[in-house]
This record gives structure tokens, C-alpha cells and sequence, in this order.
């Protein structure tokens, strides 16, 4: 009897993650960059309940009967709350890393959208949501879950398997980036959700996809050209680096870009270029300029000559200048020094 129980509590787990990853099929075969809120909902609810789904899916695995869960019902919030300290911590920081958000925050907001999203029209109000960031925990969550998954029972010598680290770098890229068709174009659209959420007005401007369609043509475009060039001086890459610039606020044309924005989505394509596909990037990664954000200004305080919150950077020769400084200040890859950097603020502020 105790071996039938313990084969049904695999059943219901494994059959709870497989119903959770069916929801999570219609986001990978919809685009989600633009912003257009009535193809985005039927998917932002999915990925909600899927996101679920994995919650239970790993408490059930530690434990926890259906009975309990039921109780709790669609609240994300007090789901996570019961999962284990060190999980919750560690998601937490890969959410401030990658997204500049509070996981705890997060879910309090959301907590009830799978109830509230699908009666929206009965209240008539529109109900604000963060499409892609939604998205992006869902895929961390379906991660963490499948290594949990992958080690199920395993001192009892039920599963000998382990997950090698080229299955873990890819399941991260997946986390990450979402299904990766093109390497540049996924780094680009990842990084443009790093700052779009400073330009204000952009979600209202009628002609918000027209200028975004552009504006991520002229990134991938660019980024291709550095790419094939025989650019072999730093100088020569902040030449680049300051007309592309330039190029994205001209291509903003009314709606107003600053040096702070273009500076982030370019320093953090390149970033997150590196992290896809090495090989493209390796030649010039030595050159890369580090994105500047609130963590960086914080930690390198000496060297922030700005008066300004970073998005608001409007001296491409001051910005330069910072990029200098950080450089002589430390030794080695830029980028690598800032992603230590980075990770130690994110670490501070836990």
C-alpha cells in the first residue's frame, strides 16, 4: 500500500507539471514584444496558471497534499510563500539580476490575475501587466521544477540521471531568452525590456510599433555590421557605439530617447549576445562599453559625475568619460567586471 501511495504522489506531480507545461505552448508559438493587450491577455493568463501549476507541482513534490493546495486555490503569492527559503532567495536574486524586479513584489501584484484578468470586462477596467516578465518567471519556474523533477526519488536509486551543464546552459538561455531563433534579435528584444519602461508615452504613441519594428532593425542591422568588421581599437568602437546611438534617437523621431537609454539597450545586447553565442562578440569583447544603471552608479559613486537618474543621460561625451574611468579603474574585460559588480549590489540587497 505505501509503494501504491508513493506512485501516486509521482503520478499527480509528473501529471500536474506536463498540464503545466501544455499552458506554456501557446506563449512559444505568439509574439509578445509588441504592444497590442488583447493578444496578450489569452497568454498572460496561461502562462499565470501555469505558473501555478509549477508551484504546486513542487510542493506536491516536498510533500504537501492536493487537500492543502486546494486551499490555497489561483494565489501565487502564498504558494511561493511556502516554498523552501533557499529556492525563494534564489529566485529572488535571479529576478533582481535579470529583471531589476522583487519577486515577492511581483507576486503580490499578480497574486489573484488569474481570477481578476479573466472578469476584467465585468469591472470595466483595464488591468496593467508586464507581458514579458511574466513570461520569463514562467520559463524559470518550468526550470526549476524539471531539475527538482529530474533527481525525484533519487536516494531510493529510482533515477540515475543527472542533468549535464550543457542542458543547464541551454535551459537557462531558455529562461532567459525564450525560444532563440535568431541569437542577435533575441539579445536585442531581451534588452529593450531592460529600459523601455523609462520612455514615457511610448506604449501611447499611435505609432509605437512602426518606431519599434525600426528601431530593433537598426539594432540587429548594426549589431551584424560590428559583428563582420575589422574593428581592432577601442577608439573605433566607441565610434560605433555613439552613431548607433545616435541612430536609435533619430529614429525615435518625436518621442523623446536619451544617450541613458540607448547606452543600456546596446551595452546590454552585447551582454546578452555574449552569453548566447560567444563566438560572435569574442573578437570585440574586450571593447564592450558596461551598461549603466542604478547599481553600477551606486557602487562606482567616485566616478558619477551625472546629475541625472541614469535613463535621463543626455552627454554622450560625459557617459564616455565614465566608461574611461571604469576602465582604468579596473583591470581586464569591462563586462566581466561589471557583471561581478553587478552581482554583488544584487547580493547586498537581498
Amino acid at each position: 500500500m505505501k509503494n501504491a501511495k508513493i506512485s501516486n504522489c509521482k503520478d499527480a506531480v509528473m501529471n500536474t507539471f506536463n498540464e503545466a507545461n501544455e499552458f506554456i505552448k501557446l506563449v512559444e508559438s505568439k509574439p509578445y514584444e509588441k504592444n497590442d493587450m488583447i493578444s496578450q491577455l489569452p497568454l498572460v493568463i496561461n502562462c499565470i496558471f501555469a505558473c501555478e501549476l509549477y508551484l504546486k507541482v513542487l510542493l506536491l513534490h516536498n510533500g504537501y497534499t492536493s487537500n492543502e493546495l486546494k486551499k490555497i486555490g489561483h494565489n501565487l503569492s502564498s504558494l511561493f510563500l511556502k516554498w523552501p527559503s533557499d529556492k525563494k532567495n534564489e529566485i529572488n536574486v535571479w529576478m533582481k539580476c535579470f529583471y531589476q524586479q522583487d519577486i515577492f513584489l511581483l507576486l503580490d501584484k499578480i497574486k489573484n490575475d488569474f481570477i481578476d484578468l479573466r472578469y476584467m470586462y465585468m469591472d470595466h477596467k483595464v488591468k496593467k501587466f508586464d507581458l514579458y516578465i511574466i513570461v520569463q518567471f514562467t520559463y524559470k519556474m518550468q526550470f526549476e521544477v524539471s531539475k527538482e523533477l529530474t533527481g525525484f526519488d533519487i536516494k531510493k536509486n529510482e533515477c540515475h540521471n543527472q542533468i549535464s551543464e550543457e542542458i543547464i546552459k541551454k535551459f537557462y538561455a531558455y529562461s532567459l531568452f525564450g525560444k532563440v531563433s535568431n541569437c542577435i534579435e533575441s539579445s536585442v528584444k531581451r534588452a529593450y525590456r531592460d529600459f523601455n519602461r523609462t520612455i514615457r508615452g511610448f506604449k501611447a504613441n499611435v505609432e509605437h510599433n512602426r518606431i519599434y519594428d525600426n528601431a530593433i532593425q537598426i539594432m540587429i542591422d548594426e549589431i551584424n555590421n560590428l559583428i563582420i568588421s575589422n574593428m581592432n581599437s577601442q577608439r573605433e568602437f566607441d565610434e560605433w557605439h555613439k552613431n548607433l546611438c545616435d541612430a536609435l534617437i533619430q529614429s525615435f523621431e518625436d518621442q523623446k530617447l536619451y544617450y541613458g537609454q540607448t547606452q543600456k539597450w546596446i551595452n546590454m545586447s552585447l551582454k546578452y549576445l555574449a552569453i548566447l553565442d560567444y563566438t560572435k562578440v569574442a573578437k570585440n569583447y574586450i571593447f564592450f562599453h558596461i551598461p549603466i544603471d542604478n547599481y553600477i552608479l551606486e557602487h562606482e559613486e567616485e566616478l558619477n559625475r551625472f546629475k541625472c537618474t541614469w535613463s535621463r543621460i543626455d552627454d554622450y561625451d560625459l557617459y564616455l568619460e565614465f566608461q574611461k574611468e571604469f576602465r582604468k579603474k579596473y583591470n581586464g574585460a569591462p563586462l566581466e567586471n561589471e557583471f561581478l559588480i553587478w552581482l554583488y549590489c544584487v547580493n547586498m540587497k537581498k
